[in-house]
């Protein structure tokens, strides 16, 4: 076995996940705020890509099964959606949603739903975000205001720390915490 040493990160990398879709591309996070994007068929060993996606540490990523989408979660709480395609070091978020008011703990694009995720955080939440909700034309962020694309909170677990979906059960989801695990599912997904 042969190992591969990636350079260009100088912070604490918190995770990294392989595409989908590419056997030799991976993303990786870190304490930093960046998030990179690797091919490690370049011989040079640096990323490809990378954008900086928050000023705090980013903690979790996760790939779209069906888009070139990377969801990324910071210790803010901040849930962004950068776009492969124009991927950039001063390429803005394709969405952001800053509800959750601690850290991500685990972030996860649906299996075969390309506009659903979900995402867990230290608030003792995980939600559900559907993509292909419209926002109002009149929507000025109020305070107490939910998010039209926020479909689901699950509360009532404790330092959740993973959440995964059901691979062959549509919309069942699995998550751990310091009580042991939890499946549930959401009637409307």
């Amino acid at each position: 076995m042969s190992s591969l040493m990636l350079q260009e990160n100088t912070s604490i990398i918190e995770d990294i996940k392989w595409s989908n879709k590419e056997n030799d591309i991976l993303a990786s996070c870190g304490s930093d705020g960046a998030v990179r994007i690797w091919d490690c068929r370049c011989n040079a060993r640096k990323c490809v890509a990378h954008v900086l996606a928050s000023d705090s540490s980013v903690g979790v990523i996760s790939w779209s099964q069906n888009r070139p989408l990377i969801l990324s979660g910071s210790d803010l709480g901040e849930i962004k959606i950068w776009d492969l395609r124009v991927l950039g070091l001063d390429c803005p978020s394709s969405a952001f949603f800053n509800y959750h008011q601690k850290e991500i703990t685990s972030i996860e694009w649906h299996p075969s739903e390309s506009t659903i995720f979900a995402a867990s955080s230290d608030d003792n939440q995980i939600t559900l975000w559907d993509l292909s909700a419209e926002e109002c034309d009149d929507s000025d962020e109020q305070a107490g205001v939910l998010p039209p694309q926020l479909m689901f909170i699950h509360m009532g677990q404790k330092e959740i720390k993973e959440i995964h979906w059901h691979r062959q059960y549509p919309g069942l989801i699995g998550s751990v915490d310091i009580d042991g695990y939890n499946l549930f599912k959401a009637s409307n997904v």
